[in-house]
């Protein structure tokens, strides 16, 4: 005749209360580590925008000596969007222009050109290396990128800059 076992006293399974402690314990922890990787997504955001214009400040300068011939990059803030066009064809349509390069939603844009800051700008690129001194901010929420060109034979320098959170 077989025995009856006796009843463990080992619980198989995670009890109500302990599965509602866990619970608790990830809600507040997500809840510390939220904001800090809520700007992680925006900055990243800045970064790729300040790197594609970067690029083309880049492009602008390298085929304004290859073509032997100005270029400029023109920037407008109402539409938050940038284009790569050739000086001499500024209103024409033409296959070698480059853009118009939209921002992300939440990424807005500045210049200025000569210390002046305009609705629209222009950054020019000439074939000697030459260019007025220039400045272009991307900002989106708390963090800015700035591209400025000091001097007229200068190449574009970055520098990030985040506003200090009030927590």
């Amino acid at each position: 005749m077989p025995v009856p076992h006796a009843p463990s006293r080992c619980p198989r399974a995670f009890t109500l209360l302990e599965l509602i402690l866990v619970g608790v314990i990830v809600a507040l922890m997500a809840g510390l580590a939220l904001p800090r990787l809520s700007g992680w997504s925006e900055r990243a955001r800045l970064q790729d925008a300040a790197n594609q214009l970067d690029a083309t400040l880049v492009q602008a300068a390298v085929r304004a000596r290859q073509d032997v011939r100005a270029y400029v990059v023109v920037i407008d803030p109402s539409r938050r969007a940038y284009a790569l066009r050739p000086a001499d064809q500024f209103d024409l349509p033409d296959a070698d222009w480059a853009g118009p390069f939209t921002l992300p939603d939440d990424v807005q844009i500045w210049a200025a050109v000569g210390g002046v800051t305009a609705t629209e700008a222009w950054i020019d690129f000439q074939p000697d290396g030459l260019g007025a001194p220039a400045s272009v901010v991307l900002a989106s929420g708390r963090h800015a990128v700035a591209l400025v060109r000091a001097a007229p034979a200068d190449a574009f320098e970055r520098f990030s800059v985040t506003e200090p959170s009030d927590e």
